[in-house]
């Protein structure tokens, strides 16, 4: 299950959706602070950071996002893997006071 802004979506629907998203941009570039690692268990870790993003949409339009990410991994079969991600953002208004509508 996959969850984006309060709806749910199925593997396929995340990739169209997420891909109508970044085929919009030009270019995107993201700035993590303060990057924390917690051991939950042997076997578990939590990753928790919070950041910047700035993006230019292919109209030229600029905008930024204040966002914080948490992963949490799991060593499975000898591999660490991420079983669970999640993302908070607020955009930023660009100069004309509105963020962009995806």
């Amino acid at each position: 299950v996959f969850t984006l802004n309060a709806k749910s979506y199925t593997k396929p629907e995340i990739i169209a959706k997420l891909g109508k998203i970044y085929s919009s941009l030009k270019s995107m570039k993201i700035t993590m602070n303060k990057p924390v690692v917690k051991l939950l268990a042997p076997d578990t870790a939590m990753w928790t950071a919070t950041g910047k993003g700035s993006s230019i949409m292919k109209s030229g339009q600029k905008y930024e996002e204040i966002l914080t990410e948490t992963w949490i991994w799991q060593k499975i079969n000898g591999k660490w893997q991420v079983i669970h991600y999640h993302e908070s953002c607020q955009s930023v208004a660009d100069n004309s006071g509105t963020a962009p509508k995806f």
